[in-house]
């Protein structure tokens, strides 16, 4: 993993001092695995990946809270609260509210993505590039949610990127997809632009309620009449390899 000096010196301090106002994902995952790879061997244990988060835990309990993580995370990333909230609920895999070592020996289970009771730094940034691609769907699943059920109906799951139509016409056009995309941070305009092109299912250069209709129905994967994060989270894959 290619890494900028500015970037490793920056990092080597405390985590409330590394700031980049244009941390981009390669930037964020290189800062994350500095903090992590401690010993520099190449490998990143159980342990390590813990310490990442137990910097977030304030008062040293074992549980990392929304209100300690989510601010401390936007100072570092420059993110939007919504977005640095998304971090948290996907780190947070059994959905109680805190971060801690049950949610993080799931964590540590799924980065080792060849099963080999190790995590490369290879892994690593496999795994931080699928989460960051994950937190846009996270930011646009709760906007939608407007029961706040954590689940979408067909209703909900329709209105998904109703916040890109900035023209109020029930369309979303490339143009107005790449705008809201890369304003939120949720990437950069050829990701933008990878994704559109996959949702837009009928190659009509717009994203209208035909489109999402489609992509409820392939996304409702067992047909229970609602998507759920983990189902809308795999849409993150049409983004594509970056």
């Amino acid at each position: 993993m290619m890494l900028k000096l500015g970037l490793l010196l920056a990092c080597l301090m405390p985590v409330s001092l590394c700031q980049n106002k244009d941390l981009d994902m390669f930037g964020l995952i290189n800062m994350l695995y500095l903090k992590a790879d401690k010993n520099l061997d190449g490998t990143i244990t159980q342990t390590e990946l813990d310490d990442i988060f137990k910097g977030f835990d304030a008062n040293s309990d074992g549980k990392v809270t929304p209100a300690e993580f989510v601010p401390t995370w936007m100072v570092i990333t420059h993110f939007s609260r919504e977005l640095a909230n998304a971090y948290f609920v996907l780190a947070d895999l059994n959905a109680d509210g805190v971060i801690d070592h049950k949610d993080l020996t799931i964590l540590y289970s799924r980065f080792d993505i060849d099963g080999n009771g190790k995590v490369s730094g290879q892994e690593f940034n496999h795994k931080w590039q699928d989460i960051y691609k994950e937190s846009a769907f996270a930011v646009l699943f709760t906007r939608a949610d407007a029961d706040k059920n954590e689940h979408l109906s067909k209703a909900e799951f329709t209105k998904l990127f109703e916040p890109f139509d900035s023209d109020k016409d029930n369309a979303v056009t490339r143009s107005e997809f790449e705008a809201g995309w890369t304003k939120e941070n949720f990437g950069n305009k050829a990701q933008a632009d990878t994704l559109f092109r996959n949702l837009d299912s009928n190659h009509d250069n717009k994203i209208t309620s035909v489109d999402t209709n489609r992509l409820y129905m392939t996304y409702n994967a067992n047909h229970d009449s609602h998507v759920d994060l983990i189902e809308l989270s795999k849409i993150s894959l049409l983004v594509g390899h970056i």
